[in-house]
Order: structure tokens, then sequence, then C-alpha cells
């Protein structure tokens, strides 16, 4: 489950469509819980741009994410499913450990600093239909993300994200191909202050780290016990 995600600023230079969107995001987006705008990458005529968009598309029921095994099936997400496609341009998806009573939140983001390109479906707000909102697209776990929670956002490689971008060129199942999990070894989790639990709006100052990354080399013993 992908329910608090974030954008680093530093990290938005990766993407030429973030970096002109950087001047109204210039501290990036640390902390984007549900209802939270955020920014989504849609293509328009060949070209890669960056929109704000509502994280979740109602606050009715839990719609800011997508299980990709009901895309086709459920009569929310199949209206847009292979029509209304963006990525989600993330940093990290915060997940949280419960340890001796004390809830650990991790920032699980890719262990060679680029950002995670989740598969998202872009529509509009069904709360106020004027605002664009997004949800990310999710999946089974891979082992390592499995550690922290049984879903996980689906990684687009540049060309599954390619593809995810152009739904109307492909089949249904192609398209779940997108909703790709990379290797363990790709990710990590670096362990944040607790405090980020008591975070107001907005506060978009940086998240605090409070110590070294958790590794697939670290994470796969406790697996096997």
């Amino acid at each position: 489950m992908a329910g608090i995600v974030g954008i680093r600023a530093e990290d938005m230079e990766q993407v030429d469509a973030l970096q002109r969107a950087r001047l109204d995001f210039p501290n990036g987006l640390p902390m984007v819980r549900p209802s939270v705008r955020s920014l989504v990458l849609v293509q328009q005529e060949e070209k890669l741009v960056a929109k704000p968009a509502k994280f979740g598309f109602t606050s009715a029921f839990s719609s800011f994410n997508a299980r990709v095994d009901k895309l086709a099936t459920s009569p929310f997400w199949k209206s847009m499913f292979g029509k209304e496609h963006g990525i989600a341009p993330l940093s990290y998806v915060i997940e949280w450990v419960e340890k001796g009573g004390v809830r650990q939140p991790y920032l699980i983001q890719r262990a060679d600093g680029k950002l995670i390109m989740a598969p998202a479906l872009v529509s509009h707000s069904r709360d106020e239909k004027k605002e664009p909102a997004f949800a990310i697209v999710t999946r089974d776990p891979n082992r390592f993300f499995g550690f922290f929670h049984p879903r996980m956002v689906g990684v687009c490689t540049p060309e599954l994200m390619d593809r995810w971008l152009h739904p109307t060129k492909y089949s249904a199942d192609e398209l779940a191909e997108c909703v790709a999990a990379p290797p363990d070894d790709e990710l990590i989790a670096v362990p944040a202050s607790p405090e980020i639990q008591k975070r107001v709006k907005g506060d978009w100052s940086a998240l605090k780290t409070v110590g070294p990354p958790l590794t697939w080399k670290d994470v796969e013993p406790q697996l096997s016990r």
C-alpha cells in the first residue's frame, strides 16, 4: 500500500518536466498523504508534462491505490484503465514497522537514488470535478518490500513507462506487465524520525532520517528466520 509518499526537491532535477514544476514546488513534496496535491507525469502530444493532481479520487472510499488485479474488473478502475494513464514520480514510499511498541517509519526508495516511476491512473476528482486526481497502481510486493508491507507500488523501467503512457496501443495483459516489481537489491529502506507522524499540514521541510539504510543484505536473513 502506498498511503504516504514523497518527492525530494533535488530529485525533481532528474526529469525535465519536474524541473519546470519545481518553480511551483521549490521544497519538493516531502510527505504526500491522500487528498493532498502532488505531481503526476502525463503524455501530451508526445511530450512528458508534470501535472498537479490530488492524491486519490474521493474521500468517500480508499481511492488512492488501484490494485493491478482489479484494473480490468472494478467498475471504478476500468473506466480509466487503458485510457487515462500517468506516472507518479516518487523519491520514496513511507511504511512503518512496529518495534518495541514504537512505530518506526522507513523511506523505501531506490538504492541508486533515481526516482521510482510508479504507474498511475489519472482523471478528475469525484469530490471536485474540476480538480485533477490520480491513484498509484499497486501489486504483490517483492521480498524486500514485503518485509515492510504486503503490497507495493508498481515500478516501471523506461521501456515499461513508455508502454504505460501509450495505453491504447497495448492489451490489458501487456499494460498489467508495466506494474512491475524491481529486484530486491534495487531498494533500500532509510529509517526516518518517528516525529514525522506529528507533521502538520503546510510543513514542506525535508524529512529527517535517523540512521543508515536497511539493504537487501540486512533484510534477507530476517526473512529466513
